[in-house]
C-alpha cells in the first residue's frame, strides 16, 4: 500500500502461513492501515494449493505455477462440488474443513486425471478468494486493490480478482 501511489485502497494478503495469519483484508487510507479481517492458519488458501501441488507430484512452495498450467486442460466441475464443500464461509471469512488432511488430495490424484484435479483446485481457489475479496470491496466501496502474498502470484486468480464488478 505504501508504495502503491494510492491514497486509499483495499489491501489483501493471501499466503500460506506468514506471521500467524494466512491472509487478511485491511483498508489503507491517508497513510494508515486498519485491518478488517484476518484468516487464521491453518485455514490457508496457500496450504490448500500446496497440498494439491504435492499430491500431483510437484514440489510445494515452488511448482504451484505448474498446477495453474495443468488446470487449463482439465474439467473443474468433475471435482468442483466436492472441493467447494470443504469450505465454510462465515463471519466475513472462511474455514477449510479438515485443512491439514494431506491424504484427501492424494486420494483424488490417485483416482482422477491430474488435469481434472488441478482444474478443480484452481477453480475453487479462485471462487473462494473472489468471494472473500468481493465482500470487502462491496463493504468498503474502495476502487483500488493492493495485493500481497504467495497465493497472489497465481496469475489466473489475479485475472478473476480484476473482474470483480466494482473494479470494472
Amino acid at each position: 500500500y505504501y508504495t502503491s501511489g494510492f491514497d486509499e485502497a483495499l489491501i489483501v494478503t493471501l499466503d500460506g502461513y506468514g506471521s500467524g495469519l494466512a491472509g487478511s483484508v485491511a483498508v489503507g487510507r491517508s497513510g494508515r492501515i486498519t485491518r478488517l479481517h484476518g484468516i487464521e492458519f491453518p485455514h490457508s488458501l496457500g496450504t490448500f494449493y500446496e497440498t494439491v501441488t504435492s499430491a500431483l507430484g510437484f514440489t510445494p512452495s515452488r511448482h504451484e505455477g505448474k498446477i495453474v498450467g495443468l488446470a487449463a486442460y482439465g474439467d473443474p466441475e468433475i471435482l468442483g462440488d466436492l472441493l467447494r464443500r470443504r469450505f465454510v464461509q462465515s463471519n466475513g471469512g472462511f474455514r477449510i474443513v479438515e485443512t491439514n488432511n494431506v491424504y484427501f488430495s492424494r486420494l483424488l490424484a490417485a483416482h482422477f486425471p491430474k488435469i481434472d484435479v488441478a482444474a478443480a483446485y484452481q477453480r475453487v481457489l479462485e471462487e473462494v478468494a473472489v468471494a472473500y475479496v468481493g465482500q470487502y470491496v462491496k463493504k468498503t466501496g474502495l476502487k483500488n486493490l493492493v495485493l500481497s502474498g504467495g497465493v497472489i502470484a497465481n496469475v489466473k486468480l489475479n485475472q478473476r480478482l480484476r473482474q470483480i464488478d466494482e473494479f470494472l
